[in-house]
């Protein structure tokens, strides 16, 4: 046999199993590879075929997708046909569809939406960030949709998510994608990496950290430091004020946020002064934003000079 035939009679079966598994279908695939008659294949074939069976059998919880995954993959048979990354996006397929109804759910460390960028559609991933938004508090999971939406879509908006994210988050906040937690079956591990933000943005979280004069070190201050460089912004494009700038007691995160706002509004209206002269009512609000911190006010003031240059 010539080696084109050999090559085709291989090819041929490979490529249509390879078409069948982007719809999914397990089955057609098995079917296809069996027709290569080759031991790599026959081993992958057996592999789909116990998965499709176990996932006919359970109830699409991850977990038990999971499982079904697990079992075959770590299988004493011969190398396969599929690389690591292909079982991996097989697998990451049907998580995502199994988290499809909680998407706020994690499994193994990942969200849904996370799992869905590890089988590359582009609008699948960014429809589920908008869910996320939509369906979920401020928090961890606004900063993963954002993440997406950098990568794909809209800067202006995830800079918004983020804000939001900072703000009202419940509790402390990092940049840092989260990290698959590892199974001990290398192809169920093969994940693709999740992308950074924008570095000026992840600056932004190291920045608090180690900036002296801040009143506590609440990733809430990223919103601020955000919203002074021009990085962040507020939700949606309304600059709410959420509190009386000047009630004693306030809550110091919105305290300067207010002024902040006030002073730009009074600075915008007139744009003549320079960054040493202001308005009483840009005064009054630099007052409060000192008051606060002097060192986010000084932040400020060098965004003004360097606004007239």
């Amino acid at each position: 046999m010539s080696q084109l035939a050999l090559f085709e009679g291989s090819h041929i079966p490979r490529t249509a199993a390879r078409e069948a598994l982007s719809r999914g279908d397990f089955s057609e695939a098995s079917r296809n590879l069996r027709l290569a008659a080759a031991p790599a294949d026959d081993a992958d074939a057996n592999r789909l075929r116990r998965i499709d069976s176990a996932l006919q059998a359970t109830d699409r919880d991850p977990s038990s997708v999971h499982a079904a995954f697990a079992s075959a993959l770590e299988s004493p048979e011969p190398c396969g046909f599929l690389m690591a990354d292909e079982w991996f996006r097989l697998y990451a397929q049907r998580i995502s569809a199994a988290l499809d109804a909680e998407p706020e759910r994690c499994f193994r460390g990942w969200l849904g939406a996370h799992f869905k960028f590890a089988t590359n559609p582009t609008d699948e991933v960014r429809s589920l960030a908008v869910r996320l938004v939509a369906t979920q508090p401020p928090g961890r999971t606004w900063i993963e949709a954002a993440r997406f939406e950098f990568r794909f879509g809209d800067e202006a908006r995830a800079q918004s998510w983020i804000h939001a994210a900072c703000l009202g988050s419940a509790t402390d906040l990092t940049h840092a994608a989260p990290v698959l937690e590892l199974s001990g079956v290398p192809a169920l591990d093969a994940s693709p990496s999740l992308p950074a933000l924008p570095a000026a943005v992840e600056d932004l979280f190291d920045l608090v950290r180690v900036l002296d004069g801040l009143p506590d070190r609440s990733t809430r201050w990223v919103a601020v430091v955000g919203e002074i460089d021009r990085l962040l912004a507020p939700f949606g494009g309304v600059e709410t004020e959420t509190s009386d700038p000047a009630a004693p007691g306030g809550d110091l995160v919105h305290v300067f946020l207010a002024a902040l706002r006030a002073a730009r509004r009074s600075r915008e209206r007139d744009t003549n002064r320079g960054p040493e002269r202001c308005s009483d009512r840009e005064l009054r609000a630099r007052k409060r934003m000192r008051s606060v911190s002097p060192v986010l006010l000084d932040r400020y003031l060098h965004t003004v000079r360097e606004s007239l240059f």
